[in-house]
């Protein structure tokens, strides 16, 4: 309606011919239709052979080319600018060119295990929801693992999300490891694909994997027949999907030269994909991000410090998404941000979660113990986040739930550790809710005798 002609057909140099007023009325028109018939190229042969074309037809709206000075030269000036324009501009968000990230990899230092330890304090502990084992002291006691529910409403009931709190009797500091979500990865890694035609050539094992049947990585039962490390996506797709998002997050303003000469000028896809990672992460703290190894596996790392912290949600985060598997989680590390705490978490990163051995694409793959001597905290998380309690299994539960809060409490007396008597007393009265709905009976009993003789500091009940 102002040009007469499309936007590109200006800088092409393109005008339509005719009345100034139909110029415009019937360009829009023309237009309009053009969008609708330029799929079939039937309506733009007559144009091979410089007659009128069906569309300029019916709109009567011939265009011709001009070579005066002003076509010429927005030809010449506005057509790269435009076409570069197209390139980058998903570099732009709100406003503003997008900083890229400062990317570091880094491992976890293991703790070193030698002849004179005693191992009589190490144990092996798994775990289906966190999807992982590991073999740890606990730096020799020093850490204590306890089941831990947050509490929300949905649609007027009531919803317990389990996880795991660790405490450092040595520094009296609290953290947690949380799963927050489950994700499909290589559905958003899909997004990488998006206006890109270099795409097959730049990652071609990823391109296969990701165009396939997503059936092929669905989790499957585990079976002695595979091996340590072993998963569904090859190791060279592996690496390239950690290519894909390192690229992603340091492209930007500062780097976009580098990023075109190694990626190619098409940018619009990595940029979607840091979009929708960035929205796994907390809002309300602009996130660090590096990749990390733990274990076996290699996580992408987002590192927040809030101002403030609640009841559920610690001031310094760090989330972490595995990548190499289709069958993909968001957990949740968290613990305050002074030194301290910063202390404690590299401790129990470098002696338990160093150790773990991932398995993500497989599911059953630890049996559940028989023995009450044998189960661990995770078996509780494991077990009360998937429905109601029953047959031996509960059995061995309930002892190993009133045993555990038992001894806790006592050592808790015994050292006067005030900060592990009051984060007792918070977390069984958040556990009491869940065993009401998941339990009955004697144990429901016993264990709110316990949280009534901790809650009136009755040292005689724990026979101190």
């Amino acid at each position: 309606m102002l040009f007469g002609v499309s936007f590109f057909q200006l800088v092409c140099g393109i005008k339509a011919s005719g009345s100034w007023w139909w110029k415009r009325v019937g360009g829009a028109l023309r237009v309009a239709i053009d969008f609708v018939v330029t799929p079939f190229l039937i309506f733009d042969l007559f144009s091979v052979f410089k007659k009128i074309n069906y569309v300029e037809g019916w709109s009567q709206t011939k265009l011709v080319a001009s070579y005066n000075f002003r076509y010429t030269f927005i030809k010449s000036i506005g057509l790269p600018v435009v076409l570069l324009a197209s390139f980058f501009w998903p570099l732009v968000q709100d406003f503003r060119l997008i900083d890229s990230y400062t990317i570091k990899k880094g491992s976890t230092e293991k703790e070193k295990l030698t002849n004179s330890m005693n191992f009589d304090s190490f144990q092996v502990f798994r775990s289906e929801r966190f999807r992982f084992k590991t073999f740890s002291s606990l730096m020799n006691k020093r850490f204590s693992l306890f089941p831990d529910f947050e509490i929300i409403s949905v649609e007027n009931k009531k919803r317990f999300i389990p996880y795991l709190s660790i405490y450092d009797g040595q520094s009296k500091k609290i953290g947690y490891l949380k799963l927050r979500k489950r994700i499909l990865l290589l559905d958003i890694l899909s997004r990488g694909q998006i206006g890109n035609p270099l795409f097959k050539n730049r990652y071609p094992e990823l391109y296969k994997i990701i165009n396939k049947d997503r059936k092929s990585f669905e989790r499957r039962p585990f079976k002695n027949s595979v091996t340590k490390n072993s998963g569904l996506i090859n190791k060279r797709a592996q690496e390239e999907m950690i290519n894909l998002v390192r690229s992603s997050f340091e492209l930007g303003k500062r780097s976009l030269y580098r990023h075109v000469i190694s990626n190619g000028p098409f940018i619009r896809g990595y940029i979607e994909l840091r979009k929708i990672l960035k929205r796994l992460v907390r809002p309300g703290a602009i996130p660090e991000v590096d990749f990390i190894e733990i274990g076996n596996h290699t996580f992408i790392r987002f590192v927040q410090r809030f101002e403030t912290e609640s009841s559920f949600q610690k001031s310094h985060i760090e989330t972490l998404i595995p990548l190499g598997t289709h069958n993909s989680l968001v957990l949740e590390f968290g613990w305050d941000k002074d030194l301290g705490s910063a202390l404690t978490r590299n401790n129990f990163r470098r002696t338990f979660l160093a150790q773990s051995e991932w398995s993500f694409d497989y599911y059953n793959f630890f049996d559940f113990p028989e023995l009450e001597a044998d189960m661990t905290t995770f078996q509780i998380i494991d077990k009360l986040s998937t429905g109601k309690l029953e047959g031996d299994s509960k059995n061995v539960m309930e002892e190993f739930l009133h045993r555990f809060y038992y001894d806790n409490i006592r050592t808790a007396y015994k050292k006067e550790d005030q900060t592990l008597i009051q984060f007792l007393k918070d977390n069984l009265s958040r556990l009491s809710k869940v065993w009401n709905i998941k339990s009955e009976g004697i144990f429901v009993e016993q264990m709110e005798e316990m949280v009534n003789a901790l809650k009136a500091d009755d040292k005689k009940y724990f026979n101190l």
